[in-house]
């Protein structure tokens, strides 16, 4: 594949908008960090300046959707934003693709120990049941968010995860992003548990996914509600993304758990409603809700798989 770039220098805010402009319209991209003549060493503390490129053949598109989201966009406050959490360029990157390369060798443990697409195998690493949650296994409503049945359901979803994964990354930071994805993954599955088929077996990470967008979606609703606070993103970008989201999961999984999904969904929604805004709290405070969150998901997800693993 072929990347074009599109525009050259662009600040973070700026590249975080148009990021999820061209998400939303289901175009691939890449940002890279740029340095523009005259511009500050990023290494020596100042902002870093991004570069936005798209496959070759979107280039013309990708142009077009850009034009008009510049011509449309409403005039700015005057006063400056409230600083975000600054986050390093190769640091939302890292973190994404850890969250990936976890799912990736389950998938590589699940097709070692018998295959991926078998139901006996799936069970034995914590995918869902209606009667192993109704039988007390809790666990299993965090470990199903890392399984998933084929290769082709993990392929779709990590070019998913890898999108959102870091817009989310940019806009909230590593330890509020871990948490709003498992937060939703495992409010996602227990709301498929309450409403859905009783009789599937349910894997995958696409709940977690989509409460990231739902958590991305919860600024924009804040925005609506307190006309003080801003947001980058408009109100049909989330729907454009959750279409653009089934587009790609249902074409290859058309038995997904539709309930779980729009669990997920609204579990990462009211995350975000419930916590301060990013940028809103003292940099110190900021550095220990970021580690707290972060370090209780990760703690919770490892006390799953112990679980799981104790009880094969």
């Amino acid at each position: 594949m072929r990347f074009v770039e599109i525009e050259p220098s662009l600040s973070e805010e700026e590249a975080r908008g148009l990021s999820l402009v061209l998400a939303s319209a289901g175009l691939l991209y890449s940002l890279r960090p740029a340095v523009a003549d005259g511009d500050p060493d990023p290494a020596a503390g100042a902002p870093a300046r991004w570069s936005l490129l798209v496959l070759a053949r979107h280039a013309e598109q990708a142009r077009a959707l850009i034009a008009d989201e510049r011509a449309s966009a409403t005039p700015e406050p005057a006063e400056a934003p409230d600083p975000e959490p600054q986050l390093g360029a190769g640091s939302p990157l890292a973190w994404v693709v850890g969250l990936i390369l976890v799912n990736v060798l389950t998938w590589q443990a699940l097709e070692h120990a018998g295959g991926s697409t078998r139901h006996d195998v799936l069970l034995r690493f914590g995918a869902i049941t209606t009667a192993r949650l109704a039988a007390g296994e809790w666990w299993r409503s965090i470990t199903a968010v890392f399984l998933h049945i084929g290769s082709t359901h993990l392929i779709a979803n990590s070019v998913v995860l890898l999108v959102l994964g870091l817009l989310a990354l940019r806009s909230w930071g590593p330890g509020r992003m871990l948490f709003v994805f498992l937060a939703a993954g495992c409010g996602g599955n227990w709301v498929g548990y309450a409403l859905g088929d009783p009789l599937a077996l349910k894997a995958g990470a696409s709940g977690a996914i989509l409460g990231l967008l739902g958590g991305l979606a919860g600024a924009r609703l804040r925005a609506l509600w307190r006309p003080r606070e801003r947001s980058r993103y408009r109100l049909w970008h989330v729907p454009a993304m959750v279409l653009a989201f089934y587009g790609l999961v249902i074409g290859v999984s058309p038995e997904s758990d539709h309930v779980a999904h729009i669990g997920g969904l609204v579990t990462g929604a009211l995350v975000t409603l419930g916590w301060p805004r990013p940028g809103s709290l003292d940099p110190r405070l900021e550095r220990v809700l970021q580690l707290s969150l972060g370090a209780s998901a990760t703690l919770v997800a490892a006390l799953a798989g112990y679980l799981a693993a104790r009880a094969r």
